[in-house]
């Protein structure tokens, strides 16, 4: 996986305003679904497809707070309840 990462994916871009949908990407998300960002990116950037504003203005993100990190809190803390709760639950 981190090969992956740190390669580099090389497009074959059809540069038609028919056919780019049948360009090809070496990407892992190109060979399971036949497209991917960098075919789209390349379409856009060639003016073939068009971008849609709705999609323009989704925020990517919020950047991480400064400082450390909080420790995570215990999964497992058993609360001590009364007897009375027990004999209710099981009678």
């Amino acid at each position: 996986m981190k090969n992956e990462q740190l390669s580099f994916w090389e497009c074959e871009f059809l540069n038609e305003s028919e056919n780019w949908t049948k360009s090809t990407c070496s990407c892992p998300a190109c060979l399971k679904y036949y497209i991917c960002k960098h075919i789209t990116g390349l379409a856009a950037r060639y003016k073939l497809c068009s971008i849609p504003l709705e999609v323009k203005n989704i925020p990517l993100g919020q950047k991480r707070k400064r400082g450390r990190v909080a420790k995570a809190k215990k999964a497992l803390i058993v609360q001590e309840f009364s007897l009375f709760a027990v004999f209710f639950c099981y009678n």
